[in-house]
């Protein structure tokens, strides 16, 4: 919990909203994507009994014409995939679910690329707990392209991490604070 990882993010919404890729599993992501880019034609469909939360599966998107490793977060008129090597979600029609196939068992062995992560310690300005667009854009700046490091500080949800980041050795949430774009839910983390 306190050891830095190197990494970068992906998916940027928002301070309660992005992805962490670590540096560390590269590696592995170079291994996921031959896999994948190496998968026969014809693939098993999910069997329905599996279109509950927390089952993996594979997705192909035409967008990326590429099969991307999902999981399903929820399944009613439409599935939730979360896409666990990007840190995204896409939405696919209930009526279009053939679109989900089965998780071939060596990339089933292999972890998630990507960390759901929200930063720790900050909220936003607004008394509605809304990121104003200036925070947003101010953030994603603030990680765009940049060599992150992150300390992992507490696993908050089934899902998410509480994360401090540094750049260049300045706590982006120190900055966003600074900024006016937000402020620190404890002040003893003003401390920082």
């Amino acid at each position: 919990m306190g050891q830095a990882y190197n990494g970068f993010a992906t998916a940027v919404t928002t301070p309660f909203n992005f992805s962490i890729v670590l540096e560390d599993l590269l590696l592995i992501l170079n291994t996921v994507s031959t896999l994948l880019h190496n998968l026969p034609n014809k693939l098993s469909p999910l069997p329905e009994a599996h279109l509950v939360p927390g089952s993996c599966c594979l997705l192909h998107l035409d967008t990326k014409n590429k099969w991307c490793r999902a999981v399903v977060l929820c399944a009613n008129t439409t599935v939730v995939a979360h896409l666990v090597d990007y840190g995204h979600c896409v939405d696919v029609a209930y009526e279009d679910r053939c679109r989900l196939k089965t998780l071939p068992e060596e990339l089933q062995r292999l972890p998630k690329i990507t960390y759901p992560c929200l930063l720790r310690g900050v909220s936003p300005v607004l008394a509605d707990g809304l990121w104003t667009d200036e925070a947003v854009v101010f953030f994603q700046q603030s990680l765009y392209q940049k060599n992150l490091q992150i300390y992992f500080r507490e696993f908050v949800s089934d899902t998410n991490w509480e994360v401090d980041i540094l750049v260049d050795g300045t706590n982006v949430a120190k900055e966003l604070v600074d900024a006016g774009h937000g402020s620190y839910i404890d002040l003893i983390l003003g401390l920082r």
